[in-house]
């Protein structure tokens, strides 16, 4: 299992030193949309718990969805529709292909 601390850390390094406060789209998206917010949050933990797996391969995507649905829920985050999210991430993967 991939320590929580270290996406914590990952997720607070994105953070650019000039800029103050959180990421742009966090702050009107949380309170207006907040289904799209975590999808996007949820999307984000993912790439991140499947950059650290090293376990097999087998089942991996399957690991980080929990383990990211779970983490937002014990942060109290809003928790992402679970096809929502499954979209989001094929689209996203699809959009990164292309190029």
């Amino acid at each position: 299992m991939t320590g929580l601390a270290e996406i914590d850390s990952y997720y607070k390094a994105l953070k650019l030193s000039g800029r103050r406060g959180r990421p742009a789209w966090r702050a009107t998206d949380e309170l207006t949309r907040p289904h799209e917010a975590a999808v996007r949050r949820a999307a984000f933990y993912i790439k991140v718990i499947k950059a650290a797996d090293k376990g097999r391969r087998n089942g991996r995507h399957e690991r980080a969805i929990k383990q990211a649905i779970e983490y937002m829920k014990e942060k109290g985050f809003h928790l992402p529709n679970r096809e929502s999210l499954e979209y989001f991430l094929r689209r996203s993967k699809r959009k990164t292909n292309s190029n």
